[in-house]
């Protein structure tokens, strides 16, 4: 497994913290639209397959914007021309 590299910044130890248990939803939730009749339970439960994981990557991808991109101790001086 690669793990995502962004100046510097690791994020493996979010992703190994939490990846097994949204591809675990994303899992369950598939077998459950699979399994069952309802129409609307179907739909509820492939729109909870793939949102999750979603905002779960989502979340992610800005985490690791925010720590590459965004230092806290900048003076004024700095960010002006």
């Amino acid at each position: 497994m690669k793990y995502i590299h962004l100046e510097g910044v690791i994020l493996s130890k979010l992703f190994r913290k939490a990846h097994l248990p949204v591809l675990g939803i994303l899992v369950l939730s598939l077998a459950f639209a699979i399994g069952t009749n309802d129409s609307y339970l179907r739909l509820f439960a492939l729109l909870t397959a793939f949102v999750i994981p979603a905002l779960f990557y989502v979340s992610l991808s800005v985490k690791a914007v925010e720590k590459a991109c965004m230092y806290q101790k900048i003076s004024p001086k700095q960010l002006t021309e």
